[in-house]
């Protein structure tokens, strides 16, 4: 059975859900003027290398471990569909940078899988469109004697067997722009994304899309449930939004304090009463992001908590220790049988600390993000002054 490991997503409207940049890339910029596929805003803007410029990139934030195949979805856009250079967009591949096989797009519009020697291991026709969202999904068997499978837009497009292990079992997923200077520079928009392990080709999730839910609740709101307290904030009042905003508001410990994440652009309180979300046979996983800093360090063990509310008891997991004082992105990934919410449930976030001593954290942006199936037919609408999809009804 496939396990759900992870999401890629630019909702935030930064790159809170991915690491650092790649060694030898440069950050993207990450923009809402393009058309994106379903309820989605935002994408990256992956420019290739240009003289003395080096190109764009992404990696996960979390490596992958698996002994088994692989799956991963992703939502590619390129501007140009014939390239002058072979452009080099997506990559499995070690966090050194070593692949253990990427997928290109060449002059002639042909897509290429490569292996872990840099060998040519297959190629077909793209069948891309220029200015045109495209869904690659890649079945990877990540071995000397392994094989990899790519699907266009639901098109099985290749299928082929070849080493596609470089020697080490370190795998994170990249995305580029074209390693080679070339003006104009050939780059791509990149969406979001979703990676499975232990899949086969019945886990594809076809056309997804992921939605996101921030912290939008006034700080004295109580949070619906019986496990996370209400938040005592420091700064009465205050949204647990960019710090660099001026807004620092202090989670005070010993008790575990909690929030409610809401849309609070849009108004949905989610899962629970929003339209977008299709029912609960379409959740297909869950994801945290809590960018945070304790306030001093003194040795005190702190610790976040991530939980849905089924409207009468939190389901919570418990994150990663914090001890440094220094701001970063508590990344949490659940799937989809555990602490995932359904139609009728909300998304929370909660902090803490242990044997109850008083700590505090530095709370900057929550996000939280639903992974689901479109299950509808994309249609064409608006979004500030410029095409963008929408699911139709």
């Amino acid at each position: 059975m496939a396990t759900f490991a992870d999401i890629g997503t630019f909702e935030t409207g930064g790159l809170e859900f991915y690491d650092t940049t790649p060694k030898g890339y440069t950050t993207p910029n990450v923009i809402d003027t393009i058309a994106m596929p379903g309820h989605e805003v935002y994408c990256a803007y992956l420019a290739g290398a240009s003289s003395g410029v080096d190109p764009c990139g992404v990696l996960c934030a979390n490596a992958i471990t698996y002994s088994s195949d692989l799956l991963v979805g992703f939502w590619v856009r390129f501007a140009d569909v014939t390239p002058a250079v072979e452009t080099n967009f997506f990559h499995v591949c070690s966090a050194a940078g070593s692949d253990h096989m990427f997928l290109s797009l060449s002059a002639s519009s042909n897509l290429s899988v490569w292996d872990a020697d840099g060998n040519l291991s297959s190629l077909t026709t793209s069948g891309f469109v220029a200015d045109t969202w495209h869904l690659i999904e890649v079945l990877l068997d990540r071995d000397n004697s392994g094989n990899c499978t790519v699907w266009v837009d639901g098109t099985e497009k290749i299928d082929t067997a070849d080493d596609f292990y470089n020697g080490t079992d370190s795998t994170y997923l990249m995305w580029t722009g074209s390693l080679v200077p070339n003006t104009p520079n050939p780059g791509c928009y990149l969406g979001s994304q979703y990676w499975y392990v232990g899949a086969d080709s019945a886990d594809r999730l076809g056309a997804f899309e992921t939605l996101i839910y921030q912290s939008g609740e006034d700080s004295e709101e109580p949070d619906a449930g019986d496990d996370l307290d209400t938040g005592n904030w420091d700064d009465t009042g205050e949204l647990p939004f960019d710090d660099s905003n001026g807004h620092r508001a202090i989670y005070l410990s010993p008790n575990m304090h909690g929030m409610v994440c809401t849309d609070d652009k849009a108004g949905y309180s989610g899962p629970y009463g929003d339209s977008r979300v299709n029912g609960a046979g379409d959740i297909a996983g869950a994801a945290w992001v809590i960018r945070c800093m304790p306030e001093a360090v003194n040795g005190t063990l702190r610790y976040g908590k991530t939980a849905y509310n089924d409207t009468s008891t939190d389901h919570c997991t418990t994150m990663a220790l914090l001890k440094d004082r220094a701001y970063f992105n508590a990344h949490v990934v659940s799937d989809s049988g555990t602490y995932v919410p359904g139609i009728g449930d909300y998304f929370q976030i909660g902090f803490g600390s242990d044997l109850g001593a008083r700590g505090a954290f530095y709370c900057g942006d929550m996000a939280a993000i639903l992974l689901q199936k479109m299950r509808q037919r994309a249609t064409l609408g608006t979004h500030h002054g410029q095409d963008k999809l929408v699911l139709a009804g």
